[in-house]
């Protein structure tokens, strides 16, 4: 698998640990207004692993995978409490979903807001 994103920019603020993301493909892409294109900058806050389940349908993340190269960018649409896992889903329909194992996830950020590069 390639690398969906790269980190471009990291902060720390008072409200918490803050990084910006370039989006380097279309998995978020599915030509709504809900849609992440290529290159749009994501601006994200840092949360913990362990609250991913509260947030089901509700946001979308930046997630990456301890053993994993890949950094994936999805909605929460399910959280198995019995597997301990949650499936992450990408806009683009040509690009199927993600199971994780919430102990599996080395680091997870919530995506408050973007910018469109020009």
């Amino acid at each position: 698998m390639s690398k969906e994103m790269i980190d471009s920019n990291i902060s720390t603020s008072l409200y918490g640990e803050h990084m910006d993301f370039e989006l380097l493909n279309d998995s978020m892409d599915d030509g709504t207004s809900q849609a992440y294109v290529r290159g749009e900058i994501l601006m994200t806050r840092r949360v913990s692993p362990c609250e991913l389940p509260q947030m089901v349908d509700k946001y979308d993340f930046v997630i990456k995978i301890k053993s994993d190269d890949v950094i994936y960018v999805g909605r929460i649409t399910a959280y198995d409490v019995e597997d301990n896992t949650i499936t992450l889903h990408r806009l683009n329909a040509k690009c199927k979903d993600v199971v994780i194992n919430i102990l599996d996830i080395e680091w997870a950020y919530h995506i408050r807001d973007t910018r469109r590069k020009r």
